[in-house]
């Protein structure tokens, strides 16, 4: 007290602390940004940081590793009991909608919006407020709302997530989308197409979708496999477009021999959901585009 005085004794200590809150935050700056899948630090952004920060990043990097590592199979063995507990408890509109022999069955509506001259890109938005590897990153969204701006926007089409633990939305989201959809009937341009984007294993849930008034529906290579060709086939009979989502050359083949005319090149590794490539140009050195096939980069 004698040689600083109190005052000077409680400037250093507010000193001390914002240091020590600078410090927190910059740290916390790091380990947040990690998550962000296609947050890729550079050779030299590494190289300059100090470090003793670097220990964080790298130990960071490899837990989040260890957390996506399968993931695709437990979002699988999760929907697995969903279907299973679906087709015990089928919903009644369900039933009511297929055993309407009424209802009419056309297909080709999302293909024929995305199709556009050679040259031109179809734009198609996905409503969702969270996805498989970050939580809700928008809170009070409204379905309809958003439907409303994929239209104003100009977009071709668009699709909405309809698995809610994976995207925050459901079927419930769904019809919302396509009943905002409808308004537009009779205006240029048309109501836009809408996709049920999901996790699909049964032709239950393409039922579903069907009913809820989707035009297509996302069909996953990785997840399908040989079940593709009736899973198109069953698509088809409810009047759904198919676009079959592939992640490599072998999945691509496949997917022409169960006789996809859509296909999306997904530029993510299904068993991490990470990048497989910082650009989506490294994919094209394999997508050869076959006859009356529709490619759509899709991330």
């Amino acid at each position: 007290h004698r040689q600083l005085g109190v005052s000077s004794i409680m400037r250093v200590l507010a000193l001390f602390v914002l240091v020590c809150a600078l410090a927190s935050v910059s740290q916390g700056f790091l380990q947040l940004s990690l998550p962000v899948s296609s947050f890729v630090p550079s050779t030299s952004s590494l190289q300059d940081a100090r470090v003793g920060l670097r220990p964080v990043f790298h130990r960071r990097a490899a837990s989040l590793s260890l957390q996506m590592a399968g993931l695709l199979d437990e979002i699988v063995e999760r929907k697995r009991a969903e279907v299973e507990n679906l087709k015990n408890e089928i919903p009644e509109e369900v039933e009511a909608f297929l055993e309407d022999k009424k209802r009419k069955v056309k297909s080709g509506k999302f293909i024929r919006a995305v199709k556009k001259p050679k040259g031109t890109i179809s734009v198609v938005p996905q409503l969702k407020i969270k996805t498989p590897t970050c939580e809700i990153f928008l809170n009070n969204a409204d379905a309809e709302i958003m439907s409303a701006h994929c239209y104003e926007a100009g977009a071709a089409a668009m699709a909405v997530g309809v698995d809610k633990d994976a995207y925050g939305f459901g079927y419930k989201d769904l019809k919302i989308a396509v009943k905002q959809q409808n308004c537009y009937k009779g205006n240029f341009p048309s109501p836009l197409p809408v996709l049920a984007y999901d996790f699909f294993l049964d032709p239950i849930q393409l039922a579903m979708a069907a009913e809820a008034g989707a035009s297509a529906v996302n069909l996953n290579q990785a997840i399908l496999g040989d079940d593709m060709k009736d899973m198109i086939k069953e698509a088809d009979k409810l009047g759904l477009d198919a676009l079959v989502e592939v992640h490599s050359e072998e999945e691509l083949a496949a997917a022409c021999d169960a006789g996809a005319k859509l296909v999306g090149v997904c530029n993510r590794d299904m068993e991490t959901f990470e990048l497989i490539s910082e650009v989506d140009s490294v994919n094209r050195t394999w997508v050869k585009e076959p006859e009356d096939t529709v490619f759509a980069m899709i991330d």
